[in-house]
């Protein structure tokens, strides 16, 4: 099994890169293909948007960052601290970073060893067809320790200006991790989110986006849908939530093309129940 090790993530937040780590897992998954989620963000989200509240009985980030430079983790503790989700095929490895001390931690965890991260990936690979990291929106040393640990880097992009304006740093940000840790990381794609294809200043910005941008920016986008808003609020991806909604057909167009560009044709797809 050839695994894909996707790192999702931006230098703003509120871009869409909870919603997009959630149901674009949950649909890879509908396609029949093995993922796991690493919860990366101290903040939790997606943990929680997975219908877990970072309280996990055997443990979560904390412990495996805990366990010194990883020598001692074989494949099976790896899997004792990755949970089933409500989908079928859909693992998580959730964040239970639930204090600033804890945060603070994990950071000089992350300075100290900037591969801790690509350890973990490395044992869960055998398992997966797609690992996704949430990378958290910020300078510190965590979103840098997961584009390490990736094979490339989406990037979830609002379609407003001031979101736009900050894509140069995160350019920088790729370079650096390029020259120092991964040269082989890659930008899978950027993902424009919040997409009303009504308005034209939408459009403008996304012909502004293509020029910036050439060959990267995906041609499925992420419209805005309030559905979305609901299922997130509601802790569970939208496909268990509304299937048929429009983002959720879109999220499914994306995923297609992943498993399409990565793993060949997608194979029928199958709803899992809620547990």
């Amino acid at each position: 099994m050839k695994t894909r090790t996707i790192a999702i993530g931006s230098q703003k937040g509120g871009v869409g890169k909870t919603t997009t780590v959630v149901n674009l897992a949950a649909w890879l998954a509908l396609l029949k293909q093995k993922v796991l989620i690493i919860d990366l963000d101290p903040q939790g989200s997606t943990t929680r948007c997975l219908g877990m509240n970072g309280k996990s009985d055997r443990g979560g980030l904390q412990e495996v960052f805990s366990t010194g430079a990883l020598e001692l983790l074989r494949q099976d503790n790896i899997q004792s601290f990755i949970y089933p989700t409500a989908i079928e095929n859909l693992s998580l490895l959730p964040s239970n970073i639930l204090d600033a001390d804890t945060e603070i931690w994990l950071n000089q965890r992350a300075v100290e060893d900037p591969d801790v991260l690509k350890n973990v990936v490395d044992l869960a690979l055998a398992d997966y067809h797609f690992i996704l990291i949430d990378a958290p929106p910020s300078l510190s040393a965590l979103p840098k320790m997961a584009f390490a640990a990736a094979d490339s880097l989406l990037v979830p992009l609002q379609s407003e200006q001031m979101a736009l304006s900050t894509m140069p740093r995160l350019i920088e940000l790729i370079k650096n991790v390029q020259q120092s840790v991964n040269p082989y990381l890659q930008i899978e794609g950027i993902l424009l989110t919040m997409f009303d294809s009504s308005l034209a200043y939408s459009q403008a910005l996304l012909a502004q986006a293509k020029k910036h941008f050439q060959g990267l920016v995906f041609n499925q986008m992420i419209p805005r849908d309030h559905r979305l808003s609901e299922a997130t609020a509601a802790g569970r991806p939208v496909v268990l939530y509304d299937m048929h909604s429009a983002g959720s057909r879109a999220y499914r167009q994306l995923a297609e093309y992943l498993v399409q560009r990565h793993h060949g044709a997608p194979a029928e797809t199958k709803v899992g129940s809620i547990e």
